[in-house]
């Protein structure tokens, strides 16, 4: 059987509705389409929820937020699962925002359109490359509009440059060995 709902002019609407919501044309849910665009309306103070295979998988609640694999979120998206970008895809985050690690913020990076900060506030800060026999490199401005390593952690080598001068200030010293 097929259910066909034409209108010859404006849109072409579906409404749902029962007692609790009411009849009138601001009550219920709305599917509806203007030939080109297709809406879906809770005209309700409710959730509007997508599901497939008898689950629930992504839920906007009556305040705008959007979860996908959560009933409950509390921000503009909230995601409980990975996510990924596919290949050639860029998460872009404006000027003086942060992105946050841990249930606490435990570590931070921000920049503010000026610098950017990686904060750590519990345990270590820990920078570790695993492929073999490569290296860490820190590098910065040369001074001439072009970049250029300021220190070198070689892999294969076992060893640190120091590829500009180091200068120690008043009363801090360098010890060499292990004693």
């Amino acid at each position: 059987r097929n259910l066909t709902i034409y209108e010859s002019s404006g849109n072409a609407v579906l409404q749902l509705a029962n007692n609790t919501s009411g009849v009138g044309a601001s009550d219920g849910f709305l599917a509806y389409t203007d030939g080109t665009n297709v809406g879906l309306e809770n005209k309700e103070n409710g959730y509007l929820s997508l599901a497939t295979n008898a689950s629930e998988k992504m839920r906007i609640t009556s305040a705008g937020n959007v979860g996908i694999g959560t009933a409950t979120p509390t921000s503009k998206l909230e995601v409980d699962g990975d996510m990924s970008v596919t290949a050639g895809g860029v998460i872009l985050l404006p000027d003086n925002s942060f992105l946050r690690f841990g249930t606490s913020a435990d570590a931070t990076i921000y920049h503010d359109a000026t610098d950017t900060y990686f904060k750590n506030f519990t345990g270590d800060l820990i920078l570790q490359n695993n492929k073999d026999n490569a290296d860490i490199i820190f590098q910065s401005d040369d001074g001439s509009g072009g970049v250029t390593n300021y220190i070198q952690i070689d892999g294969s080598e076992l060893r640190t440059t120091f590829n500009k001068n180091i200068r120690l200030n008043d009363a801090i010293a360098a010890q060499f060995g292990g004693s």
